[in-house]
């Protein structure tokens, strides 16, 4: 395969066992590129979803929106490193966020049904969200072996290290990511509903 975020998608235990083999340091560059086409993706999602195209004004306003993303995913890469690893912070971040890919084939799938059908039949759809809460549950999986082999190979984590530091860092990031989408409008939920 010509593309190592495609080598990682499908064949993760190879290719990161060869890219924790490449010690280039590309310093804050490497570091950056794909959390910025994260929050890019991300808020190019937002815009479409909220208006039917990309807007600059929208695209910023999800941009603020959506960086909270990749800096959890950085932050709990920090926290499951571990001392044994010698590749560069900044090589790591970029590795891990390869392991992104199925959820940005299922975000980029949602925008464009938002892009591409009329607003009334996308509602329409939301009787067959069952679909998309498949696609999701698939893209966690996915993701999840794909984090697993890079735990495994790139920060040299038994199986059980890896499963474990998995389950720490998607817990922790996937609990944050919840209260800031959800916490806001759920206590309004619960405000309306107490009567306050």
């Amino acid at each position: 395969m010509n593309s190592p975020d495609l080598w990682v998608a499908f064949q993760p235990a190879a290719a990161f066992r060869h890219l924790a083999q490449d010690e280039r340091r590309g310093g804050r560059w490497l570091a950056l590129r794909r959390p910025l086409y994260l929050v890019l993706l991300l808020a190019a999602f937002g815009s479409l979803a909220t208006s039917g195209r990309v807007s600059l004004r929208l695209l910023i306003g999800c941009a603020e929106c959506a960086a909270f993303v990749p800096v959890l995913a950085i932050a709990t890469l920090a926290l499951i490193r571990g001392r044994r690893s010698r590749l560069p912070f900044s090589r790591a971040i970029d590795l891990f966020l390869m392991g992104h890919l199925p959820w940005s084939l299922w975000v980029i799938a949602a925008a464009a049904e938002w892009a591409f059908v009329p607003t009334v039949t996308a509602y329409d759809w939301l009787k067959y969200r069952w679909v998309w809460e498949l696609a999701a549950g698939v893209a966690f999986v996915w993701s999840c072996l794909i984090d697993f082999w890079f735990l495994r190979c790139v920060f040299q984590k038994t199986p059980f290290q890896a499963v474990r530091d998995l389950l720490l860092q998607r817990s922790i990031a996937w609990t944050a990511a919840l209260a800031i989408f959800v916490g806001s409008g759920g206590w309004q939920v619960v405000a309306t509903r107490l009567g306050l």
